[in-house]
């Protein structure tokens, strides 16, 4: 801009139309922020009498002087556990996994370059493929888990396979549509009676099977267990012996997982406690996926202004270039008065030193106060 209305204070059209859009773009970010707060409190009322009553359980549990001690010694089984399978942990973290992202195999007869830009056809035909091949390898595993739980006094559950739907839905909001992300397309549980038989199965799982991630919600780490709803457990994700197919398996207390079917009888509202926690799960993740978004627009239009003011800036300075002649250079400045106003005159020069501004140019025709001062001050004087 030329000296006077910059020292006038006016900024540039296209630098006032920058900070209007970061205005509007952190006005959004704060409404986003408060409707995920608000998502929350909705999710968390619609368990928070399940939440009082697995708080409670567990407290009574912990009483027994057995029991404080078993959840420690669970803690260093799963650090033993861990470090057999090479899993980390970040400080304060109770989630244990490997640094690369685990992830279901592919499929035969289905190609998948991007999974956001993937119809839904070959989505069907993928999730139908994997589960072709979990069922034609689970079997095995399914009995020496079973074998486990007979030899530790533990209940083995098949749970039914998780349904098209969720598996989406899950897919969408957790991973960018990425299914073979999603890791518990079939679900084992053990039920056991106190912390010692759950320590019993860890340590006895068959030697070859692969685990990839712990989840310890009994850990003293995870003190309010928000993330759940306040149901506990421990989880599990393991590869099938002899193939890199992915299942999650869960490791109950006996007193959690009753309350988790039966507290609906007593909130009298027609459904199980994890019905509840179906209902808190989709409103959380939702608001979560909501909130990941809007950062993620949020960000961008951080970065935009940012690259817009370089194009700015860089136009600006090529058409100085463009109007620049050598063979008659614009007076300095400190030379001129423009728009009324009096530029204070700098430091006289001598002749010599003004001599090479005027003539020594660089190859792209720029003066050598270019080459000395650097764009800032081409501009400046400009």
């Amino acid at each position: 801009l030329p000296i006077g209305e910059r020292r006038a204070g006016r900024p540039a059209p296209w630098l006032q139309d920058t900070e209007q859009r970061q205005r509007t773009n952190d006005s959004e970010n704060q409404r986003a922020e408060a409707e995920y707060a608000a998502a929350l409190e909705a999710a968390n009322a619609v368990v928070q009498g399940d939440t009082l009553k697995y708080k409670v359980a567990y407290s009574q549990h912990l009483a027994s002087e057995l029991e404080a001690k078993g959840r420690n010694f669970l803690e260093d089984a799963v650090a033993a556990c861990s470090k057999k399978h090479n899993l980390q942990c970040d400080k304060g973290s109770y989630i244990w996994k490997l640094p690369a992202t685990s992830r279901q195999p592919a499929v035969d007869g289905v190609e998948v370059l991007e999974w956001t830009q993937t119809d839904p056809l070959t989505k069907s035909n993928y999730v139908r493929g994997l589960f072709e091949q979990l069922r034609a390898h689970i079997g095995k595993t399914d009995k020496q888990l079973d074998t486990v739980a007979r030899a530790c006094g533990a209940k083995y559950i098949v749970a039914p396979s998780k349904a098209y739907e969720r598996l989406f839905e899950k897919a969408r909001i957790a991973y960018d549509n990425d299914l073979q992300r999603v890791t518990d397309y079939e679900r084992r549980s053990f039920v056991c009676d106190n912390f010692r038989q759950i320590i019993d199965v860890l340590k006895k799982l068959p030697a070859k099977m692969r685990i990839v991630r712990i989840k310890n919600r009994f850990a003293r780490a995870n003190k309010t267990a928000k993330e759940s709803g306040g149901y506990r457990d421990l989880q599990l994700v393991a590869k099938i012996i002899g193939t890199s197919l992915l299942i999650e398996i869960q490791l109950h207390l006996k007193t959690f997982y009753q309350l988790k079917s039966e507290v609906g009888a007593a909130i009298d509202d027609g459904q199980t406690g994890h019905e509840r926690y179906i209902e808190f799960r989709g409103i959380k993740e939702q608001a979560e996926f909501s909130r990941r978004k809007a950062r993620e627009a949020f960000v961008r239009a951080k970065i935009q202004p940012a690259q817009e003011m370089d194009r700015a800036a860089h136009a600006q300075v090529s058409e100085s270039v463009d109007q620049w002649d050598p063979e008659n250079p614009q007076p300095r400045p400190d030379d001129v008065e423009e728009e009324g106003i009096r530029v204070e005159k700098g430091p006289k020069k001598s002749q010599k030193r003004r001599k090479v501004e005027a003539t020594d140019t660089l190859d792209e025709g720029l003066p050598a106060r270019l080459k000395m001062g650097g764009l800032g001050s081409w501009l400046g004087w400009r």
